[in-house]
């Protein structure tokens, strides 16, 4: 059912994404954004507690771009739109204290606040500092090696 509803059979959700690590994301309206986590039996394993989009005067201000798990981890966003990172049983790994975020690759992600980036490993723990990158693409997790190097 990868990409599809399941509403039109009767389901309760909206959209059912790819499966990634045993899990896929699932939502329960457009209108609403509310998301959460099925397994491959179709269980919901991380209740609709968290968000993939972020709405403000009813337009959409801030989305989450590829939330699937990666390296264990997703990034997601809570009811005020910001960022943080749940473990497989929908636990806070990493606090919702970021403007935006992009999903683990090799250990790292990037996270947005203040207007700045930084790369972050799975402990919170900041890799490289929070510098303004500009533009970061938000359609593609950037390897933290195409980041400028520091001054």
């Amino acid at each position: 059912m990868n990409g599809l509803s399941d509403k039109q059979n009767g389901g309760e959700y909206e959209y059912i994404g790819e499966f990634r690590e045993g899990l896929a994301l699932v939502r329960n309206s457009y209108e609403e954004g509310k998301v959460g986590f099925i397994n491959e039996a179709g269980e919901a394993v991380i209740p609709l507690n968290f968000y993939g989009m972020h709405r403000t005067g009813g337009e959409i201000d801030k989305f989450v771009n590829f939330p699937r798990f990666n390296e264990g981890l997703v990034g997601l966003m809570n009811e005020s739109g910001q960022f943080g990172f749940i473990d497989k049983t929908g636990a806070t790994v990493i606090p919702f204290e970021y403007d935006d975020a992009k999903q683990f690759e090799n250990g790292l992600a990037l996270v947005k606040k203040d207007g700045k980036w930084a790369s972050i490993n799975d402990k919170n723990e900041v890799i490289k500092p929070f510098e303004d990158y500009g533009n970061i693409d938000p359609y593609f997790n950037l390897p933290i090696k195409d980041l400028p190097a520091e001054q």
